[in-house]
C-alpha cells in the first residue's frame, strides 16, 4: 500500500472510530446537558472527556455536528490543515477550511502551548484577517492545543452568532448531467 493510501486508510479509520464513540459512548441528551450551550474551553473538554472516556477530537465532533453555533475544528500537522469539521451553521455562513490548507502563521498554535499542551485554557479573542473565509474574514475566538507528542495540532475557532444563517439562502444543488448538457450545447 503506498504511503498515502496508507495515510488516507488510517485517517478513516480515525473518524469512523471517533463517530462510533459519538454515538455509542455520548448520548446526545446526555451530552447535551454537559455543554449546556457553553462555548467551548479547556475545563469543558476535559470534563467531556473524562464523563465519556472518549478522545479530545470525538468529544469536539459530537459538540461541531449538534451545536447551532458557528464553529469549525482543525486538525493540523506541520502547519497543513489535515481534518476538518465544521458546524452547519458555519457552513452555511460561508466559514470553511479546506483540508490540505496552509495555517495561517498568526494563528495560536504557531505560539507554542504549555506543559500541559494547551495554548489557553478559555478561547482567546483574535481580531478579522487571521482567518480568512468564502465570505471573507471576521473576529474569531480560538480555542488551541498542541500534542508534541503526536506532532498534531487541534484549533477549535468560535465565531459570534451575528449572522443568522436563517436569512441565507441554500445553493441549489450542482447537478453534474444538466451542467455536462449546458456545456455540451455552448
Amino acid at each position: 500500500m503506498l504511503p498515502n493510501a496508507w495515510q488516507e486508510a488510517e485517517r478513516q479509520r480515525e473518524e469512523e472510530a471517533d463517530t462510533f464513540a459519538s454515538y455509542l459512548l455520548m448520548p446526545l441528551d446526555d451530552y447535551r446537558e454537559q455543554v449546556n450551550d457553553e462555548k467551548m474551553t479547556v475545563d469543558l473538554l476535559n470534563n467531556i472527556t473524562d464523563r465519556y472516556g472518549v478522545s479530545l477530537l470525538a468529544a469536539c465532533r459530537k459538540w461541531i455536528d449538534f451545536t447551532d453555533r458557528r464553529v469549525v475544528m482543525i486538525v493540523a500537522r506541520d502547519g497543513i490543515a489535515m481534518r476538518v469539521r465544521a458546524s452547519k451553521s458555519a457552513l452555511k455562513s460561508g466559514i470553511f477550511v479546506r483540508s490540505g490548507m496552509q495555517i495561517p502563521d498568526d494563528v495560536l498554535v504557531a505560539i507554542g502551548a504549555d506543559e500541559r499542551g494547551f495554548v489557553s485554557d478559555r478561547p482567546v479573542q483574535r481580531p478579522a484577517g487571521i482567518w480568512n473565509f468564502t465570505r471573507g474574514s471576521e473576529p474569531v475566538r480560538e480555542l488551541a492545543l498542541v500534542s508534541e507528542f503526536l506532532d498534531m495540532s487541534l484549533t477549535i475557532l468560535q465565531f459570534d452568532n451575528a449572522v443568522d444563517v436563517r436569512d441565507i439562502e441554500e445553493e441549489e444543488p450542482w447537478d453534474a448531467f444538466d451542467q455536462f448538457q449546458f456545456n455540451h450545447r455552448s
